[in-house]
């Protein structure tokens, strides 16, 4: 080390508080250590299961209106997306909501480094499946494995509608299929 530095009133100040810094550093490097490993898990979750209902909602969307040239190049933000499924189908109105929540949940997170899932955190979710678990006469999932759950229930409805939409309707899009799911629920 250099001599000069050895003998600048910075230098004496280190020396003079090496055991508090050294104390800082080991607080400060358990709280990094913290952050990066304690929520993988929670965190890593919750952005796993909205990258995926986000990949089967894009899909959805694009299959649903086809007359929107480039609705894939569109940079809709997640709400907006959201909006475009709120405004049909009284199924998607239902998964609305709970949808929301899991945005809302993976902004919580991104916006606090340190958070933790609360039940509340996930009320909706709880409450939509809560209906399907309890017409099956299971127990409802919780925490963590209810969220996963609630992402295979929801992409399973997506892709249901995709490729009904698909096969029956392409060219017309949702709306074309509601009319004729319509038709094919009648009681004649």
């Amino acid at each position: 080390m250099n001599t000069k530095f050895k003998q600048t009133e910075y230098f004496k100040y280190l020396s003079t508080n090496l055991a508090e810094m050294e104390s800082e550093r080991i607080e400060f490097n358990d709280r990094i250590i913290a952050l990066l490993n304690n929520k993988t898990d929670e965190l890593g979750t919750i952005l796993k299961c909205h990258l995926i209902i986000e990949h089967y909602l894009d899909e959805f969307l694009i299959t649903a209106y086809p007359t929107v040239s480039n609705l894939e190049k569109i940079r809709l933000t997640f709400n907006q997306k959201l909006e475009l499924i709120c405004n049909s189908h009284s199924l998607l109105k239902l998964t609305y909501t709970s949808v929301k929540c899991l945005n809302s949940l993976r902004n919580k997170f991104s916006h606090r480094l340190a958070y933790e899932i609360k039940e509340e955190d996930y009320k909706e979710i709880k409450d939509l499946m809560t209906i399907w678990y309890g017409a099956a006469g299971e127990p409802i999932p919780v925490g963590l494995q209810l969220i996963e759950h609630y992402t295979i229930w929801i992409c399973a409805n997506f892709n249901t509608m995709i490729k009904g939409i698909k096969k029956e309707t392409p060219e017309l899009g949702l709306t074309g299929y509601l009319i004729w799911l319509e038709k094919m629920t009648e009681n004649k």
